[in-house]
């Protein structure tokens, strides 16, 4: 670079230091996961009968097949890069609080992205068009997870997430994530090339890459095992219970109830009804678990009918 005071490092660059360190970090993921237990797929399935204290019975299939995949193969890695580790199956509160981090992470990434571009001297093309991608996709990141946050605080109610994002479309919803998972590698790339042009594109450029690549495979498997860990326990959790406790029956009578804002004319038995599979992660209740339901739902609507009259007798004296 014309003016620049930096200085170059006579020698060969020694490009081959950036394969060595990447065999260097994958050997260390596989010592890690050796050490931990999870490097081959019966491990994987011993260590979730362990945490979930299922030491006995048969695992569901779709179970099974979820704790077999690799961590580092090609499903989990489409999972993690096309933002499906993001569940959209929770109360709007902790989904809008979810995208209100989005925005904030997406904004923080922004920032840096733009120092980045700024900093650099014009004139190398590559550099501005990684910019300009990471640029976009960041603040489209912003953009649509504070528009999200806005929209689901809008809701009224809990039960109305589910119209919401079987309407708007699941692959939608990941969009933001999307977006701030491709700007953040983005910037990744745009430090390689900001490095090599303005510190030294020989020697130490290709010692700094080496480095980098040893520690990359240990983020790009952290973050894969997440979203792993993550789809494991959301087939787990989505399978159909072999039997519910009345416990669990009242919860969701509870939950149906505050998310109709505490208030029992806004109730109603078949919508409750249809929506308590659900609700409970079950594919059909039983004859038992019906009348069970619709008599704890009538025990709730008769006492607010008693309060009612307490009230209006009140009012008559």
């Amino acid at each position: 670079m014309a003016g620049s005071s930096a200085v170059f490092f006579d020698g060969p660059p020694m490009y081959w230091l950036i394969p060595l360190g990447f065999v260097v970090g994958c050997i260390i993921i596989v010592l890690f996961e050796w050490y931990n237990g999870g490097l081959t797929s019966q491990n994987r399935v011993r260590l979730y009968r362990e945490v979930m204290n299922k030491k006995e019975g048969i695992l569901h299939e779709n179970l099974s097949k979820a704790l077999e995949l690799n961590i580092d193969g090609p499903i989990t890695m489409m999972n993690f890069w096309s933002g499906a580790a993001l569940n959209t199956d929770v109360s709007r509160e902790k989904i809008s609080r979810v995208y209100e981090t989005l925005a904030l992470i997406s904004a923080l990434m922004l920032t840096i992205c733009v120092t980045f571009y700024t900093a650099n001297e014009p004139g190398d093309h590559l550099f501005g068009i990684v910019c300009c991608l990471s640029n976009c996709a960041l603040w489209m990141a912003t953009l649509s997870s504070t528009f999200l946050a806005v929209i689901i605080n809008c809701l009224h109610h809990d039960s109305q997430m589910h119209p919401l994002v079987d309407l708007y479309g699941i692959f939608l919803m990941r969009v933001p994530m999307l977006l701030l998972v491709w700007g953040t590698m983005l910037i990744f790339l745009q430090f390689i090339l900001y490095f090599k042009l303005n510190v030294d594109p020989g020697f130490p450029c290709s010692m700094c890459l080496g480095g980098c690549f040893v520690l990359a495979p240990l983020f790009f498997h952290c973050m894969h095992k997440m979203c792993w860990c993550v789809n494991v326990i959301n087939i787990a959790t989505e399978l159909p219970q072999v039997g519910i406790s009345v416990d669990e029956m009242e919860d969701a009578l509870c939950s149906y109830y505050k998310a109709k804002d505490n208030y029992y004319l806004n109730m109603d038995k078949e919508e409750f009804l249809i929506g308590l599979p659900r609700a409970l992660k079950k594919l059909k209740l039983t004859s038992v678990e019906t009348e069970l339901a619709s008599q704890l739902f009538d025990v709730l609507t008769l006492r607010e009918v008693n309060l009612l009259k307490e009230r209006f007798a009140k009012k008559l004296h």
